[in-house]
């Protein structure tokens, strides 16, 4: 295990999303004819990731959001709908991104630090769209189910260079 330390705690992200991409690619190349299987070792490494993020943040409080087949859009308007129904804006013009925070499905989440990103496409595919505003986002060629504890240290190491590139924070606080 890597110790990821810029000189600071604000080079450790505080909370990092994981799109878990390239599970039927994995089978495939692995040669399994059902590709369901590269979904079953997809899940069975997620038990890894919480791993390494519980050694990397021993001894401070937090929580995991596991969303599987997630498209954040739908919540964003349950959002905007919420804080209407609340009596929270008079006209739209009133709304403002608090009011729809308070209002999203599940309670408000974190902003999102660091996305790591499976699988090397380029695109965040709904992922949390509404937490993800100023997320750095890191894109590893790696398909989910061969994503080890070096390519997640990887990711963290080149995190902790932005946040120290741009002085201390790569996103304001949440």
């Amino acid at each position: 295990m890597t110790t990821v330390d810029a000189g600071s705690e604000t080079a450790i992200p505080r909370h990092v999303g994981v799109v878990m991409d390239g599970n039927r690619r994995w089978a495939r190349i692995a040669g399994f004819l059902n590709l369901s299987e590269g979904h079953r070792r997809g899940a069975d490494h997620i038990e890894d990731l919480l791993g390494w993020c519980e050694a990397r943040t021993a001894g401070r409080d937090g929580h995991v959001t596991l969303a599987i087949g997630y498209d954040g859009r739908a919540d964003i308007v349950a959002g905007i709908r919420g804080a209407i129904r609340a009596g929270a804006v008079d006209t739209a013009g009133g709304i403002t991104p608090a009011d729809i925070t308070a209002h999203l499905p599940g309670g408000p989440v974190k902003d999102i630090d660091l996305v790591i990103r499976t699988s090397g496409e380029q695109r965040l595919s709904g992922f949390f769209p509404w937490q993800v505003a100023t997320a750095e986002v890191h894109v590893s060629p790696k398909l989910w189910p061969d994503f080890g504890e070096a390519d997640f240290d990887e990711a963290l190491a080149r995190y902790a260079t932005v946040a120290v590139r741009t002085g201390g924070a790569a996103c304001p606080p949440s």
